[in-house]
């Protein structure tokens, strides 16, 4: 999670604090969904669940960044 820290502060600072907040809080609401698919489902994760999830997190991430542009 440190490695997530600088790259976020110079993407707030170069479009500020809205856009990467709403891509924080569009990757957290895929992280819970695919939680909540994979513990109904398989009763917890998976290697290949966490790679999924990782996949679906980052995904939301840039849709969440790009509408709030």
């Amino acid at each position: 999670a440190l490695w997530c820290v600088p790259p976020l502060g110079l993407a707030a600072w170069a479009l500020g604090m809205l856009p990467v907040a709403a891509g924080l809080l569009a990757g957290a609401a895929g992280l819970l969904w695919m939680g909540r698919l994979f513990v109904r489902r398989l009763q917890g994760f998976t290697g290949d669940g966490l790679g999924a999830t990782q996949q679906v997190c980052e995904i939301a991430f840039y849709f969440g960044l790009a509408a709030a542009l």
